[in-house]
């Protein structure tokens, strides 16, 4: 097997500004895909992969890499998200690369530029050509959007193969292998009062009054769900409320009130059973005159993530970081990731990669070499073994 380069392209990957566009001031400096995307695409290019790219939002674009027969024995799906969080408060230069005291600094370089260029450089140091011989075929997806929503993922499943055989997605998981992750759902809920003067009150319906007694009722369901759907590898599910906007002035009763929440799915629980029993509570809120409509709606979902932990995905990747000398075991993590969009599409997906979720979207955000190295080897002797 060829030496790792994993180093030194992930320090090229990181002086290379992909920050998602509203969360910088600068987005035609630093903000966008377009140059982790033009890399990417050269760099796959560079190893015989045929090159498609996906505008998704203008400006902002998809690489899809293939390699392999036309009809495949088995498709790979590899997938790492090319954005990153804003830089506002970093205590170091982000895009500078250091590596200092065998760790390198940089925004992206654990979440997740650092698990890319693992994948990346395990790629550069297989035989692609005897992958392919064994009917192996390969799909790289470089996606744009995944701060702000799974964006690029979701575009891109229209691309893709109806069915896939194996997905890695590229994240952060301290090189553990993650085989199941909560879902999301994005709920919104529109309250309808009546508007009055502030000093008669009683005349008006106050909307967000209506909010604060739903979120109440709100919490204690959140509870019931916790203790009724508790996932030995994720944990229960959880709800926060995120976003509430209301109001005109201080002496008028506000006539409106909007409500945002996250709820996190786990494995066996059904989101459609969660928005039956709201909108029971929000029904029940208007017939006790509370308000005098509310209405809810989802605006996003991802599935949970479940891989059987004795698949044979989990248990060969495993089996492969441990012989390239890193602690690793089939686990769950309780955030979302890529990861849920496509595991309907796919016989077994996984989450993998070097670096700690912790470090992600931190002011001072560093990744192991040692362990980013190790990342490379596993993949590699993953995917040049079968």
């Amino acid at each position: 097997m060829k030496k790792s380069d994993a180093v030194a392209l992930l320090r090229r990957l990181v002086s290379l500004p992909s920050v998602e566009p509203t969360q910088t001031d600068r987005p035609g400096e630093i903000g966008g895909e377009a140059r982790m995307a033009d890399f990417f695409a050269g760099y796959m290019e560079n190893l015989g992969f045929d090159i498609e790219r996906q505008e998704v939002l203008p400006g902002r674009c998809n690489v899809i890499a293939r390699r392999g027969p036309a009809d495949p024995e088995r498709t790979w799906l590899l997938e790492s998200h090319m954005d990153t969080v804003g830089i506002d408060g970093m205590l170091h230069d982000p895009f500078a690369g250091e590596v200092r005291d065998g760790r390198l600094y940089g925004r992206g370089a654990a979440d997740c530029k650092g698990a890319m260029a693992a994948a990346m450089d395990a790629l550069a140091r297989i035989d692609l050509d005897a992958v392919a011989a064994r009917g192996d075929a390969i799909l790289y997806v470089g996606a744009m959007g995944e701060e702000t929503g799974n964006n690029g993922a979701r575009a891109v499943l229209p691309l893709l193969p109806e069915r896939i055989s194996r997905t890695i997605v590229l994240e952060p998981t301290e090189a553990q292998v993650v085989h199941a992750s909560k879902g999301i759902a994005a709920l919104e809920i529109d309250f309808t009062g009546r508007s009055a003067h502030g000093s008669n009150p009683e005349v008006g319906l106050n909307a967000i009054y209506a909010a604060m007694e739903f979120v109440a009722r709100l919490k204690a369901y959140a509870a019931a769900e916790a203790a009724a759907h508790r996932h030995p590898l994720v944990g229960a599910p959880s709800m926060n409320v995120g976003v509430i906007r209301a109001g005109i002035a201080p002496n008028v009763v506000p006539p409106a009130c909007h409500l945002e929440l996250d709820w996190r799915v786990v494995p066996g629980e059904d989101i459609e059973d969660v928005k039956t029993a709201l909108r029971g509570i929000l029904a029940d809120m208007v017939r006790e005159g509370l308000c005098l409509d509310a209405a809810l709606e989802q605006t996003q979902q991802n599935c949970p993530l479940v891989t059987p932990g004795d698949s044979p995905l989990v248990r060969e990747l495993v089996a492969a970081c441990r012989a390239s000398g890193l602690d690793s075991a089939p686990g769950g993590v309780r955030w979302c990731c890529d990861g849920s969009v496509f595991c309907p599409r796919s016989d077994e997906t996984v989450v993998f990669g070097p670096g700690s979720i912790k470090q992600g979207h931190a002011t001072v955000e560093y990744i192991a070499t040692a362990e980013l190295e190790a990342a490379s080897d596993a993949l590699a002797r993953l995917l040049a073994g079968g």
